[in-house]
C-alpha cells in the first residue's frame, strides 16, 4: 500500500519522465517523504510525535484556560475545583508540564541516560493529569442527565497513549 501511493504521488517522474520539467515534482516528492514517515510505524516511534502531540496539546490548555477561566467551572472539570486545581493552578500546571515536557524530548538525544528518564516522568504526569480529567467528566456525566460524556472516551485514551509512552520510555532508559 505504501508503495502505491508513493508510486502515484511521484508518478511520471518514476516512470520515464522528466522530473525538472514538472513544476509539481518537487511538491509530489515531500508528500511522497510525509508518507512514508506516516505509515513507517517505526519512524512514528522514534520521532516520539505522541508525546510532541500532548505537550503541544497541554500549553494549549494552559493558554485556553488564560483566555477565559470559565472553561473550567462551567463545563465537567469543576470537579477539579475540590482538588484544588482552580483555574489558575490549572494553567501553571499545565504550561509547566507541557514546557517541561518539551524540553525532556528536545534533550533526549542530547542527554541520553537522563532523557529517558525524564520522558517517562513526564509520561507519568500526562496520564495522571488526564486520569483526573477523564474522572470528572466521569462524575460529571453521572450527576447530571445520566448520559456518559464523550470526553471520556477521548481522556482515557489519552491515559492508555500517556502509559503507553511512560513504558517505551522507561524501556529506552534500561539501554543506558
Amino acid at each position: 500500500m505504501r508503495s502505491l501511493a508513493r508510486d502515484h504521488l511521484l508518478g511520471e517522474e518514476r516512470h520515464g519522465g522528466d522530473g525538472a520539467a514538472d513544476p509539481c515534482a518537487q511538491s509530489r516528492r515531500v508528500q511522497a517523504r510525509v508518507l512514508e514517515v506516516v505509515n513507517s510505524g517505526r519512524r512514528f516511534d522514534d520521532i516520539r510525535l505522541f508525546e510532541w502531540t500532548m505537550a503541544i496539546a497541554m500549553i494549549a490548555i494552559s493558554f485556553t484556560i488564560t483566555y477565559d477561566p470559565r472553561t473550567v467551572a462551567k463545563g465537567g472539570f469543576y470537579l477539579l475545583e475540590n482538588l484544588w486545581l482552580t483555574p489558575s493552578v490549572l494553567t501553571m500546571v499545565f504550561l509547566v508540564a507541557g514546557f517541561a515536557r518539551m524540553t525532556c524530548l528536545y534533550a533526549n538525544g542530547r542527554w541520553p541516560f537522563y532523557g529517558p528518564r525524564c520522558r517517562a516522568i513526564c509520561s507519568l504526569v500526562g496520564a495522571l493529569i488526564w486520569g483526573e480529567m477523564c474522572l470528572s467528566l466521569a462524575i460529571w456525566s453521572s450527576q447530571t442527565d445520566d448520559y456518559l460524556s464523550l470526553g471520556v472516551a477521548v481522556y482515557f485514551s489519552l491515559v492508555c497513549g500517556e502509559s503507553y509512552s511512560c513504558f517505551r520510555a522507561a524501556r529506552d532508559g534500561r539501554t543506558y
